[in-house]
């Protein structure tokens, strides 16, 4: 069976499944943290601007990593 280069790489993704979940949880954390840092810290101020660069990184990863996570978990294929 010819196999594209994306299902390729999605399967040797998907083979690594089980370490994407402690990820995403990690991720969420750290977002969560992100969060507190937005009662704290003054708008306006550097540290506001990196905060807010920070959250909408860990958003992106989170979305990527967390939508990959389930994609190979609703995948009912058997990774090597």
């Amino acid at each position: 069976m010819t196999e594209t280069l994306g299902g390729t790489i999605l399967n040797a993704l998907c083979r690594h499944r089980r370490y994407f979940l402690v990820f995403v949880g990690l991720l969420g954390g750290v977002l969560l943290m992100t969060g507190v840092g937005f009662l704290v810290i003054a708008p306006g101020t550097p540290a506001y601007t990196i905060n807010v660069l920070n959250a909408v990184g860990l958003s992106v990863f989170l979305l990527v990593f967390g939508g990959l996570t389930v994609y190979c978990y609703r995948t009912d294929r058997r990774y090597a």
